[in-house]
């Protein structure tokens, strides 16, 4: 993550974070120190019944103080992204997600903030796996799974997700192996990945 992605991050938090939000997603596991991988993103989560525009709002309102750019990209019942521009020589932008969503396990604090845990975010990247078909969420997987049982984590997207199913994940797991080099993470070893990808998919098969 880059300074200015972090200082959004930690501002996020500190205005959200009594909503019972927590870092989630590429950024969380930036934060928890489970795999280093570039993401453009801050998503924070929330199980409360809260106003997640208003929760928005002065988050964005916080962030302009900070002297950051924001604008509202969308806003729907229990979801909410701003898009923010850090000014200066070298500009860069980030999408800012809120969303309301269960949480099954406690969460931790980094050095962001309120964080989900571990294990949520091993069985939420199982099911962005299975929800979105892109390679960078194979990607995180294998880091994940050389620090988790790998059963552990599907089980518990099981217990998350009763739509989620190991053999459609299997299709969708050889759908994004046979994606072009140029389409994964930049610095991934495309190669390696594609093997993971291929056993996962074969086990998955298997049961």
């Amino acid at each position: 993550m880059t300074r200015a992605q972090r200082r959004i991050a930690r501002t996020v938090l500190t205005v959200a974070g009594a909503d019972g939000f927590h870092l989630a997603a590429g950024a969380a596991l930036v934060a928890s120190n489970i795999t280093d991988r570039p993401t453009r993103d801050v998503s924070v989560l929330t199980a409360e019944d809260v106003d997640v525009g208003g929760v928005a709002d002065r988050v964005a309102a916080a962030l302009r103080d900070e002297g950051f750019e924001v604008e509202e990209a969308r806003r729907l019942s229990g979801r909410a992204t701003l898009v923010v521009t850090a000014v200066g020589p070298r500009r860069s932008t980030f999408l800012v997600d809120f969303v309301r969503d269960a949480i099954a396990w406690p969460g931790e604090t980094t050095s962001l903030g309120p964080t989900l845990s571990p294990r949520e975010l091993a069985a939420n990247k199982v099911l962005a796996l299975f929800d979105r078909v892109q390679t960078r969420d194979l990607a995180d997987l294998a880091v994940l799974a050389g620090q988790f049982p790998l059963e552990d984590m599907l089980a518990d997207a099981e217990a998350k997700e009763p739509a989620f199913s190991r053999r459609l994940l299997a299709e969708w797991v050889r759908k994004v192996i046979a994606s072009p080099s140029a389409e994964w993470p930049e610095g991934a070893d495309v190669e390696a990945l594609r093997r993971f990808g291929a056993e996962l998919a074969d086990s998955l098969e298997r049961g």
